[in-house]
């Protein structure tokens, strides 16, 4: 599906799916059955939650962090690192908690998630410079902490910016 197509199906959902397993297949030594059942519960996980959620009159919310990873895969990341981008934004529904990420996935992946939500709350102003330099401060040190918030959300904002573009 490109950004030009609005209507998505549960058909099309599992072809996009499809492509990024096939993506990461081909670039991940190793990619094992255990990897592929692993990325699957984090999409399922992340569909389910994001379910009747829908981006500002265009398409289903889900299509946000499955674009988002798509983009992610321009740099080979890991196999945690591309479940935490599926599950990017699970932690904004009031339903699920950290603990339940580090349950049913890993206290990686549960940390991960936690530092991109971090840094998406990280508001810089131009009138509060002592707050601004604590902000910067706090999203550097977590950034320092695993190099890999940074580019999941860094492709999602990517993500963002072309949504924008097909409002």
């Amino acid at each position: 599906m490109t950004p030009a197509s609005l209507t998505w199906t549960d058909d099309d959902f599992g072809k996009f799916f499809q492509e990024i397993l096939d993506e990461v297949r081909g670039y991940y030594p190793g990619f094992q059955k255990k990897h592929e059942e692993f990325l699957n519960k984090a999409y399922l996980f992340s569909r389910e939650v994001h379910e009747g959620q829908q981006m500002p009159s265009v398409c289903p919310y889900f299509v946000h962090p499955l674009q988002s990873t798509k983009i992610l895969l321009s740099i080979r990341p890991d196999i945690d690192t591309i479940a935490a981008c599926l599950l990017h934004d699970v932690l904004n529904i009031p339903s699920v908690t950290p603990e339940i990420i580090e349950r049913e996935f890993s206290p990686s992946i549960r940390f991960l998630c936690e530092g991109v939500q971090k840094i998406s709350r990280v508001k810089l102003k131009n009138d509060e410079s002592r707050f601004q330099y604590e902000t910067i401060q706090k999203l550097f040190l977590t950034v320092a902490q695993d190099i890999r918030i940074i580019f999941i959300k860094l492709a999602e904002r990517i993500h963002n910016l072309g949504y924008r573009d097909w409002e």
